[in-house]
């Protein structure tokens, strides 16, 4: 079954704030370096050309853009390497309530540039990987290595669809 993801208003309202930023400093920066009397040197364009696009592209490649859970595994859809998780190695999904995650801390990724994706920590669940879209509806999946993913689907049922299919679910061979 499939489940799509959206932006919710603070990620589009990033993401907006974010490439209007990006393209500014990007204009500004070419303006600059051909003004008159500019003492920048050759590598400094190519270098902010490059840092600037290369974080936008990166963090759309890893925007995550929907789930799927089939008899066996449990698919993370992105634009560059769909993160695929075996249902056996799954121990548990469950709905979890914003106010839980409300404090968690980003250690690595994006906090609202295409979503939310990358490592976060929270004091109840620790380390967590995080491919979210928006700050609610929080799908919490818990493999038996002990780590912690966060999902976010538009559609309720991902929790259930994921439990109904594991290893040991009755109708479950």
């Amino acid at each position: 079954m499939n489940y799509t993801t959206s932006l919710d208003w603070i990620s589009k309202g990033v993401t907006i704030m974010i490439t209007f930023l990006f393209a500014t400093i990007f204009i500004s920066a070419f303006g600059f370096f051909w003004m008159p009397g500019a003492n920048v040197g050759p590598g400094a364009l190519p270098f902010i050309s490059a840092a600037l696009i290369g974080a936008y592209v990166f963090c759309m490649a890893l925007w995550p853009r929907g789930y799927a859970v089939s008899k066996e595994v449990l698919t993370i859809h992105r634009l560059i390497g769909n993160r695929v998780i075996a249902l056996k190695d799954i121990k548990a999904a469950f709905f979890v309530k914003p106010e839980e995650l409300r404090w968690s801390l980003r250690t690595f990724g994006s906090g609202g540039l295409f979503g939310y994706f990358g490592k976060f920590y929270n004091t109840k669940y620790g380390d967590m990987t995080w491919y979210a879209t928006r700050v609610s509806h929080f799908i919490m999946v818990e493999l038996k290595d002990g780590s912690h993913l966060v999902l976010t689907p538009d559609q309720d049922g991902l929790d259930s669809a994921i439990m109904t299919q594991l290893p040991g679910a009755p109708g479950v061979e």
